[in-house]
């Protein structure tokens, strides 16, 4: 929204500071404090729950990717081989791949810091989106 805005108003406004002294920067983010707290808690809100739930997709892949189906022969898989065991050992990893990917993202969202530029896209978008 702040590019937004500069964009449309000519550069030599970007510099003058209204009655107050106060920047337009200064300004954007005295009006915002409210709206980062609350992305802040909302985030946290939502990325614990989803968090939780990608631990245990994980930690089921894992065990699937870990043990074969069937019973083994001397430490080989009987079903080694046929197609669909080949389909389902591919298809383990790649759930654990992803699984373990999104239990990353999940615990990073909590812990990114969170500026006003950060959500200079994202109010962009929710400007542009309702």
């Amino acid at each position: 929204m702040e590019q937004y805005i500069k964009d449309l108003v000519p550069y030599h406004f970007s510099f003058i500071n209204n009655k107050k002294d106060e920047t337009p920067r200064e300004i954007f983010e005295q009006n915002h404090k409210g709206l980062m707290k609350e992305s802040y808690e909302w985030i946290k809100e939502t990325s614990n729950p989803c968090s939780v739930v990608a631990a245990l997709i994980g930690s089921v892949c894992l065990a699937t990717s870990s043990t074969a189906p069937g019973s083994t022969n001397k430490g080989k898989p009987k079903l080694e081989g046929q197609p669909a065991f080949d389909a389902f050992a591919i298809a383990s990893l790649i759930g654990l791949s992803f699984s373990i990917t999104t239990l990353t993202m999940f615990l990073a969202i909590p812990t990114s810091r969170k500026q006003v530029e950060d959500f200079r896209k994202s109010l962009s978008l929710m400007h542009f989106l309702a």
